[in-house]
């Protein structure tokens, strides 16, 4: 066996035999104690107590095997020693015994109410919401009712199998029907399939209005996750159609210019991460990882683990040094220094003493649990375990804090407080109240914090699209460069609200900025969306023709890169039409008089169509 030699084996061996407690095994051989029972398992020592025990008829026939035993006068002790189970577990069996005596005592009691809630269908979470319990309390009191397992009330009979195969056919869904029967929605399955019952699953059927939706909503830049989600599509067949459309990840291979290899080194050595990189160029993280392994450009130098690196770690290990302080200093991996510690046989003892608490601690537990802190939170802030902050507040007399009622608060007070923004437990606080009353009580007005999240997400969008349309009014078009400046981002979800507003709103992305011979437009326009409204053709042409690279690129492979980008054929004509009339500028006048005048001309056609 690996972790301990054979010597330390005998010892645990030994010393359980001998009845010595894990808690001193581990203490005596120099281990943890899960490495103890471990070793204890392997080797097929004796159990010292009784495991779970597994049905409700076990569970009766032990519970009347601890009330004899109790009522001849036996501790919990004693009766642990003669049944086998351990001193805690017997403690729980009495509770149990106690539990059931006051239940047939009392009117109401919460035991017959767990139990008829529990044969009802409900689930555990649903019976402790319902009841204003913690789910263990609910398990507690169907173990004591003898209903947690292999209980008749959720078991499936042939009247249950008749009703849940009659609303299968009418097609009622398996939740709503393991409800009406009375039975979970896995028991439910496993008989409906033994009775050859299955439901056929539907194709989904993609259409050409399916498809082009696909196309733009990539094209603006969504996931493949994101697609599938709006359309209610798998994620699988949202790939597919991709494929099929020439949109898959990757796309054509982008030839890399001299140009684009000056700006990925200069970036580089700026400074900037590989993300910010690829955001700044309009590629992927792996592309600039391309660019930069053409260029011979690494960051970071591996350090070689020699003798001197291994005394220095060995240093900083019995110093007490944290394994990532030691990896940052050294300039390895966490990994890295794990393994080589292990090699040398440098290892810290797991489970050594608990962290100590002081006086100043024990004082601002005091006051934070009068403030009315849970003890999740109290044990958050002081940085130790939930156990250990319950063991002190026990200690100090501190047991259980008053039961408070949930305050009567109106729907639209709570409803205002809600629109504030304020969490559960800043509304909690204000009412001097638990989270858990101010969850119920949204429950019952029906306020959904997800609602209304959505609902003012919808009124954001539409106040963007308005600005946008107020842009695209003055100036007839803009780029996602120009509204990213100005804090609009654009996304599919802006992009359908302007066409709800106005279906004259026309886009496209440049994807693909250069064919297979020419590069046409710059690097700046990568991955940009240009917005423009219907009849503005002519000024979106002219800002293309005067943002290219040459102006002596043959039209087809202009026509032919705008076409690849989803540029419509409208505009496509007139950068046809524009190009022409640079060609005829340039032979009377200057390549700079050409650009000149052509700006003129589409300075006076942009005011033209913007005050039309």
């Amino acid at each position: 066996m690996r972790g301990l030699s054979r010597e330390k084996v005998k010892l645990v061996e030994e010393m359980w035999s001998r009845g010595a407690k894990l808690r001193e095994i581990a203490e005596a051989v120099g281990t943890s104690i899960s490495t103890v029972h471990k070793y204890v398992r392997k080797l097929g020592l004796q159990p010292r107590f009784k495991r779970r025990v597994k049905s409700a008829g076990e569970m009766e026939v032990v519970l009347r095997q601890v009330a004899e035993l109790r009522s001849k006068g036996l501790s919990p002790g004693e009766i642990a020693r003669q049944t086998g189970y351990s001193t805690i577990r017997v403690k729980q069996f009495l509770r149990m015994l106690k539990l059931r005596e006051e239940a047939e005592l009392s009117d109401k009691p919460k035991l017959k109410q767990v139990a008829e809630l529990w044969g009802s269908g409900l689930k555990i979470r649903e019976i402790a919401e319902r009841l204003g319990l913690s789910e263990s309390t609910v398990k507690f009191y169907l173990s004591a009712a003898g209903l947690r397992r292999g209980s008749g009330a959720r078991k499936m009979n042939k009247e249950k199998m008749r009703q849940a195969v009659k609303l299968w056919r009418s097609g009622v869904k398996l939740r709503e029907i393991a409800r009406r029967v009375g039975v979970s929605v896995s028991t439910l399955t496993r008989h409906l399939r033994a009775a050859n019952l299955r439901r056929k699953k539907r194709k989904t059927v993609v259409d050409s209005r399916v498809l082009s939706q696909i196309a733009r909503m990539r094209a603006s830049g969504a996931t493949v996750r994101e697609i599938a989600g709006k359309l209610g599509l798998h994620v699988a067949t949202v790939r597919k159609k991709l494929k099929a459309l020439g949109l898959a990840k990757g796309g054509l291979a982008k030839p890399v210019g001299e140009e684009e290899l000056k700006l990925v080194a200069e970036l580089f050595h700026s400074g900037l991460t590989l993300r910010e990189i690829a955001s700044r160029l309009g590629v992927s993280i792996n592309a600039v990882r391309y660019r930069l392994k053409k260029l011979g450009l690494r960051r970071g130098k591996r350090v070689k683990v020699n003798e001197e690196v291994l005394r220095r770690m060995e240093e900083l290990w019995h110093k007490d040094t944290k394994i990532k302080d030691i990896a940052s200093q050294l300039g390895l991996s966490k990994r890295t220094v794990s393994e080589y510690l292990r090699k040398l046989g440098l290892r810290r003892k797991r489970g050594g003493g608990r962290k100590k608490v002081g006086e100043e601690e024990l004082k601002v537990m005091v006051e934070l649990w009068h403030k009315g802190a849970t003890i999740e939170k109290i044990a958050r802030q002081l940085r130790l375990n939930k156990s250990t902050v319950l063991t002190h507040l026990h200690s100090m007399g501190l047991r259980r804090r008053e039961f408070r009622r949930c305050p009567k608060v109106g729907s639209e007070e709570l409803l205002e407080l809600v629109k504030k923004g304020l969490s559960d437990s800043e509304i909690a606080e204000v009412y001097k109240t638990t989270e858990r009353c101010v969850a119920k009580l949204r429950h019952k007005y029906g306020i959904d914090r997800r609602k209304m999240k959505s609902e003012a997400a919808e009124q954001r969008y539409r106040e963007k699209a308005g600005r946008v349309l107020e842009i695209l009014s003055e100036k007839c078009y803009t780029t996602s460069g120009e509204l990213a400046e100005l804090g609009l981002k654009l996304n599919w979800r802006l992009l359908e609200k302007l066409e709800e507003h106005s279906d004259k709103v026309k886009w496209f992305r440049i994807t693909y900025r250069s064919t297979s011979k020419y590069t046409i437009l710059p690097p700046k326009l990568q991955g940009k969306s240009v917005l423009y409204l219907a009849g503005c053709e002519h000024a979106v042409a002219t800002f293309i023709v005067l943002n290219m690279v040459s102006l002596d690129i043959p039209h087809y492979s202009v026509a032919r890169l705008l076409e690849s980008n989803g540029a419509p054929k409208a505009l496509i004509n007139e950068v046809r039409r524009t190009l022409e009339l640079v060609d005829r500028l340039r032979s009377e006048h200057s390549l700079a008089g050409a650009a000149e005048l052509l700006k003129q001309i589409e300075g006076e056609h942009s005011h033209h169509t913007a005050s039309t």
